[in-house]
């Protein structure tokens, strides 16, 4: 769970720079490749390729 409440905004073309301090929280390493989804609620969860893979074989849903 995050506790640092963050504001992200996106830029012109569309890209957002995610604070380290921010990936550090929530254990993911800057280097690791990550898959944006959105939430049944029109959220945006970012999932570590790994685990979003491992979901997608064994549930069918990232």
């Amino acid at each position: 769970m995050i506790h640092t409440p963050d504001e992200l905004v996106s830029d012109k073309d569309g890209h957002v720079t995610l604070p380290l301090s921010l990936l550090a929280e929530a254990g993911i390493n800057p280097v690791i490749t990550c898959w944006p989804t959105e939430t049944a609620t029109d959220g945006l969860v970012l999932r570590r390729h790994a685990d979003a893979m491992s979901n997608l074989l064994e549930r069918g849903t990232p």
